[in-house]
Formats: C-alpha cells, sequence, structure tokens
C-alpha cells in the first residue's frame, strides 16, 4: 500500500525496520499451515512438512519485486533494502553463537531470517560480497538439525526463486573467488544448502528436481580446475577444500577426465610392470596364479575357426612390439613385456577372436592401452582403428544371433533376456560388460542402447516400478493401472503371481512367489504383486547375466572417481551426446590447406546441413569412426578439414584418428555431394595413403 501510495519515505523505513530484525522477518514470512502455501514446488515429506511450514519464501519474493521496482523512483528504498543486510546479518551471528543448545524445533525464526537474507536480491552484487561471504561461513557452520530446518524450508520456495535468487548467484560467488584464487568454502556452503533443498523439492517421488542439476554445475571452474592436483588432494586425504569432495559442481566432461586421469595411472602403473617383467623377468610377486596373473575368466570353450591362432598372433604381436621375435611370443613373460593390449581379429570372426582374446586375459593386460589389427588391412591403429573395432564389436554382441539381450520397440532399447539358457551364459555377459569397459577405459564412445536402468544399476541403486517405464512401457502403464482400478481386481483381471517367459528357447511359467500359481491378485495384495514382478523382470530375473555383465563393467571402471557420477552422467560418458549440433561442428573446426571462406569449405558445410540424421551419424563415422558427438557436445570435438589437391574426381578420404576429412577443392557442390555421399556410405575398412 506504502509504495502504491508513492510514500517512499515511509516505505524505505518499514522495509528497514523489518529486513533488519529477526523477530520481525520471521514475524512477517512465517507460515502457520503445514505444508501448504507459498507457491513451492510441492510438499516437503511428512517428516520435515512441520519445518517446511515455516517459511513464505513466495511472499517475501513479492515484497522485494515491490521493494526493487522503485530503483528510479526511490532510491532510498533500496539503500534502506542494502543497509538491511549487515544489520540483519549482525543479529544472526549473535543469535546463533549465544543459543547453540537451540533445538531444531526453536530454531524457526532464524532459519525463517537466514533464507530471507540469501533471497535477498542485493546479497547478489558484487559490492555486497564480503557480506555474502559472511553468511556462507554462518551456512557452513550450522549444525545438521539447523542446517535440516533451512534446507526443509527453502524446498518450499517456488523453482523460479530457488534458481534466480539462490543457485545462480551463489555460482556467480564462487566463480568469482575461483578466479581470484581465494577460499571458496563460503559459496560452496550456500550452493550445497540449495542443492539439498532442490533435492527435496519435487512434488512427487522420482520427479525431476525443481531446479535442473545443471543449474549447479560451473563451466568456469570445470573448465580451468587444475583436475589431476585436485584429485590427488582429494584421493590422498589432503587437508583444505577439494572440488573433487563436491562432484556436483563439475560437468560431465570434467569428471570424464577425472575418469581418464584414473585410468591413466591405472595403465601407467601395468606398464611399469610389463617393462620391470620386460628388463628383469618374472617377478616372484608376480607368479603364475598370482593377482595380476590370473584370467578374468577361464571360460568354456569357444569352437570358432582357426582355433588358437588368434592368441599366437596376438603374443606374437605382442613380441614384436617389444622388440621380441614370434619364435618366443608364446611365453608369460613376452605377453606381460607389452605397454599395449594388441587384439588381433578378423572382421568375419569378429566376435569369436575378439572375446577369445579377452577371455584370457590377466587384468594387468587389460589395465593396458588397446591397440587393433584388422587381419588383411595395412592400417596402423593410433585411435581409428579401435573405435571402429569396438562399435562393430558391441553391435555383434547386441544383435540377435546371441539373444543376450532383448530388444523393445517402443522403449527403443535393449535389456536382458530372461530366457533360462541365455541367463546361464555367465561368462557371454562378463565379457560384454568387459568389452564397454575396455571401451571406456580407453576414451572410446559407443552407441548402447541401453536404458538409463542400467546406468542406475551400475552405479548400486535399486530399481521399481518408475524404472520399468525405461524398458518396458506398455507394461508399466497396465501396471499403474491396475494398482490405481477401483473395481474388483481378481474378478477383472484373473491373474496370479506367476509370469510367463521362456525355458531353453520354449514357453515356460515362473512363479512369482513361492506357491504363486495358486495366489489370485486382488485389490488387497496387488501392490505386492507388482513390487514382485517388477523385481523379476528387472532385478531377480536377470541377475546371473546382470551380475556378470557389472563384474566385467567394473574389472576396468571400478576407481573411486566412478561414484562422482549419476545414471545420467554415466551413460552420456559411455555413449556421449545425443544431440547433432553441427553448427557447434562448423565453428570449431580447424582448416588445413582450406580457409573458411573458401567457396569449396561454403559448400560442403551446405551440403552437412542439409543432410539428413542418418547421413550426418554417416559422416561423423566416416571421419572420426564414431557416429556419436563427444561428452560436451560436437563444438569439442577437434574436427579438421583438409584440402587433399585440386579440383578432381577423387573420393573424400578420412584419418579417423585425428577427427580429419581430406577432400579435393571441387569445383562445384554437386561434384561435392556426389562425391562425400560415396565415401561416406562406403567406408568400412582401412589402408595406408
Amino acid at each position: 500500500r506504502l509504495a502504491e501510495a508513492g510514500s517512499w519515505g515511509e516505505l524505505a523505513e518499514v522495509a528497514g525496520a523489518v529486513l533488519s530484525s529477526v523477530a520481525l522477518v520471521a514475524a512477517s514470512f512465517r507460515r502457520a499451515e503445514a505444508g501448504g502455501g507459498g507457491g513451492g514446488a510441492g510438499p516437503s515429506p511428512p517428516e520435515l512438512a512441520p519445518l517446511s511450514a515455516g517459511f513464505d519464501s513466495a511472499g517475501l519474493e513479492a515484497t522485494y519485486i515491490v521493494l526493487m521496482r522503485t530503483y528510479d523512483s526511490a532510491p532510498e528504498v533500496l539503500a534502506a533494502l542494502r543497509a538491511s543486510i549487515p544489520r540483519l546479518l549482525a543479529q544472526l551471528t549473535s543469535m546463533l553463537s549465544l543459543q547453540a543448545a537451540l533445538p531444531a524445533e526453536g530454531t524457526g525464526p532464524v532459519a525463517v531470517a537466514l533464507l530471507a537474507l540469501l533471497q535477498n536480491p542485493m546479497l547478489s552484487h558484487a559490492s555486497e560480497e564480503a557480506h555474502a561471504l559472511s553468511l556462507g561461513q554462518l551456512v557452513g557452520a550450522l549444525s545438521p538439525d539447523r542446517r535440516a530446518v533451512a534446507v526443509a524450508m527453502l524446498a518450499a520456495a517456488p523453482p523460479e526463486v530457488l534458481g534466480g535468487r539462490v543457485v545462480r548467484p551463489c555460482r556467480d560467488l564462487l566463480e568469482r573467488l575461483v578466479s581470484r584464487g581465494a577460499d571458496v568454502t563460503p559459496a560452496v556452503s550456500l550452493l550445497s544448502l540449495a542443492r539439498d533443498a532442490n533435492a527435496l523439492s519435487p512434488a512427487s517421488p522420482g520427479a525431476a528436481p525443481s531446479v535442473p542439476p545443471s543449474e549447479f554445475v560451473s563451466t568456469l571452474v570445470s573448465d580451468n580446475l587444475a583436475l589431476e592436483r585436485d584429485y590427488v588432494a582429494w584421493s590422498q586425504g589432503t587437508d583444505g577444500f577439494t572440488f573433487c569432495s563436491q562432484p556436483w559442481l563439475l560437468s560431465v566432461s570434467a569428471k570424464g577426465k577425472l575418469l581418464q586421469f584414473e585410468a591413466a595411472i591405472r595403465m601407467h602403473h601395468s606398464q611399469q610392470v610389463a617393462l620391470r617383467h620386460s628388463l628383469f623377468g618374472a617377478q616372484p610377486a608376480r607368479a603364475p596364479g598370482g593377482p595380476l596373473q590370473q584370467t578374468v575368466l577361464l571360460p568354456r570353450k569357444r569352437p570358432h575357426a582357426g582355433g588358437d591362432r588368434l592368441l599366437s598372433g596376438g603374443a606374437e604381436e605382442r613380441g614384436a612390439a617389444c622388440g621380441g621375435t614370434s619364435g618366443a611370443a608364446n611365453s608369460p613373460a613376452d605377453e606381460s613385456a607389452s605397454p599395449y593390449l594388441i587384439l588381433r581379429v578378423r572382421r568375419s570372426h569378429l566376435v569369436e577372436d575378439s572375446l577369445g582374446a579377452l577371455a584370457l586375459a590377466t587384468p594387468l593386460e587389460l589395465l593396458k592401452p588397446v591397440r587393433v589389427v584388422f587381419e588383411g588391412e595395412p592400417a596402423i591403429d593410433e585411435g581409428g582403428v579401435r573405435k571402429e573395432f569396438f562399435q562393430l564389436l558391441i553391435e555383434a554382441l547386441l544383435g540377435g544371433d546371441y539373444g543376450l539381450f532383448e530388444w523393445n520397440e517402443e522403449a527403443r532399447c535393449f535389456w536382458f533376456s530372461r530366457d533360462c539358457l541365455v541367463q546361464d551364459s555367465g561368462a557371454d555377459f562378463l565379457l560384454v560388460g568387459l568389452a564397454v569397459g575396455l571401451a571406456i577405459h580407453n576414451g572410446l564412445i559407443l552407441d548402447l542402447k541401453f536404458p538409463t536402468l542400467l546406468y542406475s544399476r551400475l552405479l548400486g541403486n535399486e530399481a521399481g516400478l518408475r524404472e520399468l517405464k525405461q524398458v518396458q512401457p506398455e507394461l508399466w502403464r497396465g501396471l499403474s493401472q491396475l494398482l490405481s482400478f477401483e473395481g474388483d481386481v481378481e474378478a477383472t483381471f484373473c491373474a496370479d503371481f506367476t509370469v510367463a517367459t521362456t525355458a531353453y528357447g520354449e514357453p515356460a511359467i515362473a512363479e512369482l512367489v513361492q506357491g504363486g500359481k495358486d495366489i489370485p491378485v486382488t485389490n488387497a495384495n496387488r501392490a505386492e504383486y507388482v513390487a514382485a514382478l517388477v523385481d523379476h523382470l528387472l532385478v531377480s530375473g536377470v541377475r546371473t547375466g546382470f551380475d556378470a555383465f557389472r563384474r566385467g563393467f567394473l574389472t576396468l571402471c571400478d576407481g573411486p572417481s566412478l561414484s562422482f557420477l549419476t545414471p545420467e552422467e554415466l551413460e552420456e560418458l559411455v555413449c556421449g551426446t545425443p544431440h547433432y549440433d553441427f553448427r557447434a561442428l562448423e565453428g570449431n573446426t580447424k582448416y588445413d590447406g582450406f580457409c573458411k571462406t573458401d567457396q569449396t569449405v561454403l559448400w560442403f558445410w551446405e551440403v552437412v546441413h542439409s543432410f539428413s540424421v542418418d547421413e550426418k551419424r554417416a559422416l561423423l563415422a566416416f571421419a572420426t569412426g564414431c557416429d556419436r558427438a563427444p561428452v560436451g557436445g560436437l563444438g569439442k570435438l577437434g574436427f579438421v578439414l583438409q584440402r587433399s589437391g585440386p579440383d578432381s574426381m577423387a573420393l573424400p578420404h578420412a584419418h579417423t584418428c585425428f577427427n580429419l576429412l581430406a577432400m579435393p577443392a571441387y569445383g562445384s557442390r554437386g561434384k561435392l555431394r556426389d562425391r562425400l555421399g560415396i565415401a561416406i556410405h562406403n567406408a568400412q575398412g582401412f589402408g595406408l595413403l
């Protein structure tokens, strides 16, 4: 009313008095009704509902908006708003120091005042940085019970308030501190409070947080932090703050670099061991049967043409790589001497050759960088050959010939087969997981069509009805309707505690509980039935295959930094970014022999942007060996377009190891499209130029 009447002096006086007092702030912006009002993102968990009822964040935001709109007409109002910050901060500091024994339920007024100060729009200004840091120190010093009260109250804030007034200003504060090399712990304390509140804010279990997790990520920190040094300090428990202790602040790309750094440490160690073996012979501590010499798996016999030719060939290659001779290449000493794990495979027997070699490899060998030789092809593997190898291997393993996984057309993904015959193939599942782990360990991107649920389970998370939607959407809808059905469930659905499956290729019935075929599904037990069915489909029914897959995957990817990742982030690291922003690729392309303004270059990008999605994927596969965008998008690819000569009918060629596409300076757009199209659709195999 004072603002509408234009009583600026009185408004400034009232605003300054109220916002400077803990008691008046709490009295003005504290709700009495539990769990409602305030325009928050949703109700808090029941155990925290009495606490979250105490803060009217939306009402406070409306007040701040009224005050901020007086910027031009009444500078004294904003001056009063700014002056209230140090006075309220001083009161809070005094009260918190004097009331150390205050129980959680008596923390309400203090928590409301803390959050009112945190939400103050003037606090985000750079001139108020000292006060923001003081507030961060207060929040960082809160006892767990008081902090829980503040988190529950802040969780009731509307998403636009939590994101715009708290998260982004605190992230900006963090980045200013990082740029100056100052202590960042106060800013991290504020962001951590907001992050915990955001985790409580969804209106329903499993819903996405009100503020996207990406809002908490600092690009500046991720791109400029000395990641290796920070990781070493974190892993050694060094005193002081490390960003690895708060990995939610780091981008997926930065976490990927940490995984690669961790892998590099392990690879370096394995190479050093191999070098010692080469120079001094096998060490007693590494004798056959020791941890480094045991094979990952002793598989059943795998019949394939050539018998043991692959293994002897691989050993021969390993011996040659270290200056040995083929005649002595079969000895354990020579196998462990090479700094690389060299796989010699035939395209016509890709799976048999690859998995046969991996099954007999030791952890020491698996930790080495992979080098691939396609027999009959003279290419030297500097990265591009192994990109194609892993993609072809995964495509073959996921295909119907092996039956390890089942494809759901609606979900557009694979999941583990429940057939008893397939589930007995634990060795096969282990080797699939091992192949995926090897690809990650070597920094490669794969086009894996698995649901996010797989990555969640690899990280140790549980699976329930909500996750079933990712694997079998139609069944998920049916079970959801069953749970909400208001009629007679037993008479309508005529179901029991069994599920149809297959046993050695033949139809079979599996009981979800003991005696399940004699237990009808009723209104009273339908929730139990749904839980048992979901557990069978996602956990117990595929346990043998999944456990073997997970064991193979974690053989190489079980380092501490794996815990930094969310399931979505792990999926992005494995599969890359599914979005193809070719404008970003164009903006970050380097040219060798061309200029970006050359007519041929302009035609090239016109043709590329006119491609269909499938053609764009084919172009990426041709030029880089992988049809997926790397973590961070195509702008991070490091693509090079090279001039290979004057106008001619020659086809473009690629150096996939270096993400380089070379082509003549074609004289017309039509010729360029024709030649490029032929190249990208006939691109299997490698050769030397």
